[in-house]
């Protein structure tokens, strides 16, 4: 079943607290086979589960970064940036990274 949520995420990831209501990001989480697709959108760009592909957003242009190892939305707030698009790192996104911190880069 699919579970879409919004969701406000804090913006003091670095010392400035921010309005939480500019922080909010729509969450997508859809099962497939024995995992979950999961895709975190907000305003620039988006997040995006091991199941997509990184070479479809680079061709696109897409603000995009990916994580892994996340069975839930919840999970994947709080994983790590594995890779990102030239677009994303033009925004500030870099591996290693918390989900949460790239994801306030993109608004």
């Amino acid at each position: 079943m699919l579970i879409s949520k919004e969701i406000c995420i804090n913006g003091d990831q670095f010392g400035a607290v921010l309005a939480p209501s500019k922080y909010k990001i729509t969450a997508l989480q859809l099962p497939l086979g024995g995992r979950n697709l999961i895709v975190l959108k907000a305003n620039k760009g988006y997040g995006m589960c091991g199941y997509l592909d990184m070479g479809a957003a680079v061709k696109f242009g897409d603000a995009a970064f990916k994580f892994s190892g996340a069975a839930s939305i919840e999970e994947a707030l709080e994983a790590k940036v594995s890779e990102c698009s030239p677009a994303a790192a033009e925004l500030g996104i870099a591996a290693g990274q918390t989900v949460k911190q790239a994801l306030a880069l993109l608004f």
